[in-house]
């Protein structure tokens, strides 16, 4: 008996579960869609609470999942201009850095949408560094190690441009040391397991 009645909550949490993310991808789409034809401020700030808010969701709606066969998220196809508007909304709504941070915590690196994401965040950090650094101060380490692991990850053999992005950046780091170390750290990382694929 109670195998039946945990497989009925089992069904419906699943239905419950499914249903809602039918109505986020539905509505990030009703929401995309108003702020394209509208510009609306209400409409914009809708659409930016409802995009992802960690990298499973991100990944589930705008990226694919390889396992034996590649499921790509219900919003895959409109990942570029989804994350193209959550951006440029965020440039100016308060909180977006934290958004940022929380979304690519514990993600790695993909072609397209995350490729995507991964391009704005390197030039929302290159114009807001103290919000950036702010932030990441109040994090533990393994949150600030996974978000420089996720800016630097790439799929790229090309170890000049790494470098470049890095002093880049390190310069900006150069008064926060704790910030910089755990950042030098995740680098070396991916340097050493980008040299063991070669």
């Amino acid at each position: 008996m109670k195998k039946y009645i945990y497989l009925i909550l089992l069904y419906f949490s699943d239905c419950t579960y499914a249903q809602i993310i039918t109505n986020r991808v539905d509505s990030l789409n009703y929401y995309y869609e108003l702020c394209i034809k509208t510009n609306s401020d209400k409409y914009k700030t809708s659409f930016f609470d409802l995009f992802p808010n960690n990298f499973d969701t991100f990944i589930s709606t705008y990226g694919f999942i390889e396992s034996d066969t590649i499921y790509f998220g219900p919003l895959y196809t409109k990942s570029y201009d989804h994350i193209s508007l959550f951006c440029s909304i965020g440039a100016n709504h308060k909180g977006f850095e934290k958004k940022l941070i929380n979304i690519v915590v514990n993600g790695y690196w993909q072609v397209d949408a995350i490729n995507h994401l991964q391009n704005c965040i390197r030039e929302t950090f290159f114009l807001k560094p103290e919000d950036f650094l702010s932030i990441l101060k109040s994090r533990n380490e393994h949150d600030i190690f996974s978000f420089w692991t996720f800016y630097y990850d790439n799929n790229s053999q090309d170890i000049q441009h790494l470098l470049c992005l890095y002093r880049k950046t390190f310069k900006l780091l150069e008064n926060d040391i704790y910030v910089r170390n755990i950042m030098d750290k995740a680098f070396l990382n991916l340097i050493i397991r980008s040299e063991s694929f070669r």
